[in-house]
C-alpha cells in the first residue's frame, strides 16, 4: 500500500542511493518516525509482519521456508523484520 500525501523527506535520495548500491537497506530510527512511509514509497512490494490478517502465516513461512517472503518485486519492503529474525540471513 502506497502512502498517499506522502511528504518527501531528505532521507529519500540516501535511501535512493543506497539501493542503487546494495541489495539491503536497514532503516532504524525511533517509533512513528516515518521510516515505513519512506521505505514503501521507494519499494515495489511489500510485507508487512505485523498485518492482523497474515502476520501468522508469514511467521510460518518464516520458520519454514523464509525465501517465500523475498518473493516479490524489487525494491521489496519487510516491514518489521526483526519479528522473524531468521530473515536476516536469508
Amino acid at each position: 500500500m502506497k502512502i498517499k500525501n506522502y511528504m518527501p523527506r531528505i532521507s529519500d535520495g540516501l535511501l535512493s542511493k543506497k539501493l542503487r548500491h546494495s541489495g539491503a537497506v536497514l532503516i532504524t530510527g525511533p517509533k512513528w518516525c516515518g521510516k515505513t512511509a519512506t521505505a514503501s514509497v521507494a519499494s515495489n512490494s511489500i510485507v508487512y509482519m505485523q498485518d492482523p490478517d497474515r502476520g501468522a502465516a508469514y511467521l510460518t513461512a518464516a520458520d519454514t521456508k523464509p525465501s517465500i517472503l523475498l518473493q516479490g518485486d524489487v525494491p521489496h519492503l519487510i516491514d518489521e523484520w526483526q519479528m522473524a529474525p531468521v530473515l536476516w540471513d536469508v
